[in-house]
């Protein structure tokens, strides 16, 4: 039955290979191949995102006045910082100022700090209660969602959910410098 399907009459490959192989590609191999593109992507964002975010608390920290950056004993005005924070990851990421993307950003929709988290030297050692890790610097934990538009398969699928974009949300932590 199968050699039937794939082999016309006279031997040579028939309409039905055609259709079954073509079928395997529009319905397996290219929404795979877009699932793991559009993963890819998203993780590259993210790890950009990440870093942009450790040299924006590291250039806040540094911003702040030498009276604040006192080696071990860091303690911080979290407004002012958070500011600073918010303020360079905008130029950053291209965003404007309530946070969704400008023309070259690469971010496709609106960028998120869900919270941003500092832990100074008053509350050392601190135990982190996901992890269970120990902290003994000053560090700033930044808790971030990032929006990215999908590409053709789930692209469509979101659409027809009201979605229109893949969201991923994640943490960085940001070891304060010390002995300055």
């Amino acid at each position: 039955m199968m050699k039937d399907i794939l082999k016309d009459r006279t031997g040579s490959v028939g309409v039905g290979t055609i259709i079954i192989f073509t079928g395997i590609l529009i319905f397996i191999v290219l929404p795979l191949t877009s699932f793991v593109f559009d993963q890819l992507k998203i993780q590259v964002v993210a790890g950009e995102v990440r870093q942009a975010i450790n040299t924006a608390v590291e250039e806040s920290y540094h911003s702040l006045q030498v009276p604040f950056l006192s080696k071990d004993e860091f303690r911080a005005d979290n407004g002012l910082f958070q500011y600073y924070v918010e303020e360079r990851l905008e130029k950053s990421l291209k965003l404007n100022s309530d946070k969704t993307p400008k023309a070259g950003s690469m971010l496709d929709g609106p960028f998120d700090i869900d919270s941003l988290l500092f832990i100074d030297s008053s509350m050392l050692p601190y135990t982190d209660s996901d992890t269970g890790k120990v902290y003994n610097r000053a560090f700033v934990e930044v808790e971030f969602t990032i929006r990215v538009k999908p590409l053709l398969y789930q692209q469509i699928v979101l659409e027809a959910l009201g979605q229109p974009y893949k969201e991923l949300s994640s943490k960085k932590k940001v070891t304060l410098p010390i002995n300055n």
